[in-house]
């Protein structure tokens, strides 16, 4: 799975960056994307997203199709796809036992997303311990998700330091809201070289803060181009605070645009 960095605020913006990443291929943000529809009821296009998934073989698309199915009474398929999922995870967990770090990871990531965080935590510690950035990263998430910050910021500059791209947006995000934007702003510089819209927009938004809207814009505009509906919008408001107003307004309804492919 592709290391897809925490996206808070605006579920719609959080869609879009599982959108895009689940039409590259990557089946972690198929199922992430899936949960999230399936939160706001869109069931019909969550069990394509899941389907989707489980044809790649991710055994939570598996499990939770299996799930989705036999909600509606169709046991024999949901069946099928629930011992799909309990095989592929009986391959994940005989590769753990030879000690490979990515199989931990895979399992770990497997496990939350099943709800079974204790077990996770300790399949992803061990990940992490044997120097899987993916894991650092994953582990550094939940520890987030339950509060305990200081833990997972190490865990992030860990992730980070191995050029982990969610390890380095997270970490940046949490250095931002407490004021070291300095440091802050090199790692989301880093990541937003590599041409991650997320981190072109986070860019910006610490350029403007500390008045550089020169490059500020420039780093929105590239986000924006990328197809990111924050950038637009963010564009949007400093071409107006310019009085280029007819250009914002071709941003905002971009972005209008953008975020209804997200429905």
């Amino acid at each position: 799975m592709q290391d897809i960095p925490v996206t808070h605020g605006n579920p719609d913006l959080r869609i879009h960056s599982y959108r895009r990443a689940a039409d590259a291929g990557d089946a972690g943000a198929m199922v992430s994307l899936a949960s999230l529809l399936m939160g706001r009821g869109e069931k019909a296009e969550a069990e394509t997203w899941y389907r989707r998934a489980a044809d790649t073989g991710d055994p939570a698309a598996m499990s939770l199709l299996g799930h989705l199915l036999d909600e509606r009474g169709e046991k024999a398929e949901a069946e099928t796809w629930s011992r799909r999922a309990a095989e592929a995870e009986t391959w994940y967990r005989r590769a753990t036992d030879t000690g490979d770090p990515g199989a931990m990871c895979t399992l770990g990531h497997l496990l939350k997303r099943r709800g079974e965080k204790t077990e996770a935590e300790t399949w992803m510690r061990r990940a992490a311990d044997a120097g899987h950035s993916a894991a650092m990263y994953n582990l550094g998430v939940l520890l987030t998700e339950r509060g305990e910050k200081t833990e997972a910021e190490a865990w992030y500059r860990r992730a980070a330091d191995n050029g982990n791209p969610g390890g380095m947006f997270n970490l940046g995000e949490l250095l931002a809201a407490r004021g070291e934007k300095a440091e802050a702003e090199t790692w989301i510089r880093r990541l937003a070289d590599t041409g991650r819209p997320n981190a072109m927009r986070f860019l910006g938004h610490l350029l403007d803060e500390r008045g550089e809207k020169a490059e500020a814009e420039t780093w929105m505009r590239r986000a924006a181009d990328a197809g990111h509906p924050g950038a637009m919008d963010s564009l949007a408001i400093l071409l107006t605070e310019r009085g280029e107003k007819t250009e914002a307004e071709t941003w905002i309804r971009r972005a209008a645009e953008v975020g209804r492919t997200t429905h």
